[in-house]
């Protein structure tokens, strides 16, 4: 429905070169989040933290609309 926040577990994949800052320019990391509601995904500029072990599964928040969603919240799952 549109309107409603949804909170569900989902893939994520970091990668490097990271988004399109503008033309002759981005992100040194980003971080490509799927999204189940109009299965495309969310791309953002990241930094992974050099200690940390990432999996490939975050918790997020998103908020629907009539013209799709967009992401209101992410929590990464990390390895031990």
């Amino acid at each position: 429905m549109p309107g409603e926040y949804r909170t569900y577990i989902t893939q994520y994949l970091i990668t490097s070169p990271g988004p399109s800052l503008s033309r002759h320019n981005h992100c040194k990391n980003g971080i490509r989040i799927y999204d189940e509601y109009t299965s495309s995904s969310f791309f953002l500029c990241f930094t992974p933290d050099e200690n940390t072990q990432y999996g490939n599964k975050a918790l997020v928040t998103i908020k629907t609309t009539p013209l799709g969603s967009y992401l209101s919240d992410y929590k990464l799952f990390i390895q031990h």
